[in-house]
């Protein structure tokens, strides 16, 4: 009997926490061991292969999971597959390989053709072929297996990378090298553990013959639609990484990825609930159950949005403290990047919402379009904030704090362009003002609990965890005092606020 969609949805939500915990403990150990400079090399090396995966997928992953997951598939039909992965490899070792210095250096900016290599070979392991893996076994239910997979490798990769911490002989070779040896043991390790049940369950139970032409046919209809989003999403992310490297250097790179790095903690939450929303609000949209579609997007999105907010609002007085305990003096510049960037992750969550509001409802077309819009603006915004002051065309040589801004600004502006057109289709009124108030409340009364305690403890000697301790007591009290008078920040009421209490503590 298969797992329940309760028990794999449970796996997942604490797979990804203690994943993210990981992640996040490696990822400073990485900027630490590496320095500034070098953190820069290894996040635009990093950046630049994600980018070319997007371009090189055109959604084909995403097809090849659905269609695994509709239905049985045969052998030939996994194997095609594969090759096609194994084909976009074989295709950029040899562009890399044979690529003129001088286009490779305007490329990567003069990085070591080696280490070019080395990195793409460990960002498709990574990301392409243990992916493939995955989806493989998420097909079969086995969400608890695979989950365990993940972990494992991620605790296999944190106690390398402390080793080598530790012994200060960290450097970008090392790090990739260090990728390649451990996914490939992973997928070597793995696929008989997937494999087998996939040829119990799975390969023997698809009676239907192969068709390659069908197979075409079936891919092209999925993934026509993406085409487009796919290609400008690669020049989006490439140009990003590229101009802040090429006009800021690698230092700013190491900057701004820092500050991403933070913010991705706060979305945790969302991440983990977006696939139980998507399933509700096809399952209402279907029954056309509006009111449950209004309620579930209302409750949802705010309650998200607060989070990150109350998040944000608490870490942004504390971005110098929080530089100087987990990086050190080296990254002390990285701190303005870091509050703006603490502010991403608060309207990223609704983005994440509406999209999979959109996606659920069917609604595709218009989703991409404001997408591609917004990437194809973003591209030259970026050049305005980073490009120095004496270029042909001047820009404001902001670095990673115009970055930081960039980000922010364009993806609040990009959501709302989302929720409001949302809204259009389903008649609602369109609402901003929690935004407002909700985010505004959080990073004053942030700023609030923080200066409170720096003035109360001022001359006494502290510590800092103590001082950030009573701050955030403070702190919850005003939260808590807000969303008590102002219970439709939530999405709900007080005596809903009352009886959740009692039913907890009561």
């Amino acid at each position: 009997m298969p797992p329940s969609v309760r028990s794999r949805f449970t796996a997942t939500v604490i797979a990804n926490i203690l994943r993210g915990g990981l992640g996040f403990i490696t990822g400073l150990l990485v900027a630490r061991g590496l320095g500034p400079e070098q953190y820069g090399n290894y996040i635009f090396l990093l950046g630049s292969f994600l980018a070319l995966g997007r371009l090189f997928d055109l959604g084909t992953s995403g097809a090849f999971y659905t269609f695994i997951s509709q239905r049985p598939r045969a052998i030939p039909f996994l194997l095609s597959y594969i090759s096609w992965k194994g084909f976009q490899f074989i295709i950029m070792v040899i562009a890399i390989g044979l690529l003129p210095l001088t286009w490779l250096n305007k490329i990567w900016l003069g990085l070591d053709r080696g280490l070019i290599l080395l990195s793409f070979a460990a960002v498709f392991l990574q990301q392409q072929a243990w992916q493939t893996l995955t989806q493989i076994g998420e097909a079969s239910r086995m969400t608890q297996r695979v989950q365990g997979m993940n972990i494992g490798i991620s605790v296999v990769y944190l106690l390398l990378i402390f080793i080598f911490w530790k012994l200060q002989a960290l450097s970008i070779y090392l790090i990739f090298s260090l990728i390649i040896v451990e996914y490939i043991f992973a997928l070597f390790f793995s696929y008989s553990l997937i494999w087998s049940k996939r040829e119990q369950n799975v390969l023997d139970s698809d009676k239907s013959p192969f068709v390659f032409r069908e197979m075409l046919k079936e891919y092209s209809i999925y993934c026509a639609p993406l085409l487009v989003y796919s290609v400008i999403g690669f020049f989006y992310e490439f140009a990003d990484r590229w101009m802040l490297q090429n006009y800021s250097g690698s230092v700013e790179q190491g900057y701004y990825s820092i500050g991403s790095q933070f913010a991705t903690i706060s979305l945790l939450a969302t991440t983990s609930i977006l696939q139980i929303f998507w399933k509700e609000i096809a399952e209402a949209h279907e029954r056309q159950d509006v009111e449950r579609v209004k309620m579930l997007y209302s409750k949802v999105s705010r309650s998200l949005f607060m989070l990150g907010a109350i998040i944000s609002g608490f870490l942004i007085p504390w971005s110098k403290e929080i530089i100087n305990v987990t990086l050190g003096t080296a990254y002390a510049a990285a701190v303005p990047a870091l509050a703006i960037m603490f502010l991403y992750p608060v309207h990223q969550s609704i983005g994440q919402i509406v999209g999979t509001m959109y996606f659920a409802i069917g609604k595709t077309r218009p989703y991409s379009i404001i997408g591609v819009v917004f990437m194809l603006i973003s591209i030259p915004v970026t050049y305005f904030v980073i490009a120095p002051t004496e270029a042909f065309i001047p820009g404001l040589a902001l670095g990673s704090t115009g970055m930081a801004i960039k980000m922010v600004i364009l993806q609040l502006i990009g959501v709302d362009i989302s929720a409001w057109w949302l809204s259009r289709i389903y008649g609602w009124k369109f609402d901003w003002i929690f935004q407002v108030i909700g985010l505004g409340g959080a990073v004053l009364l942030g700023w609030l609990a923080y200066e409170v305690v720096k003035i109360m403890t001022f001359g006494m000697q502290l510590t800092l965890f103590l001082r950030g301790g009573i701050s955030f007591v403070l702190y919850c009290f005003l939260i808590a005092g807000m969303i008590w008078a102002m219970p439709w920040l939530l999405g709900t009421e007080r005596r809903e606020i009352m009886r959740t209490i009692r039913r907890r503590f009561g």
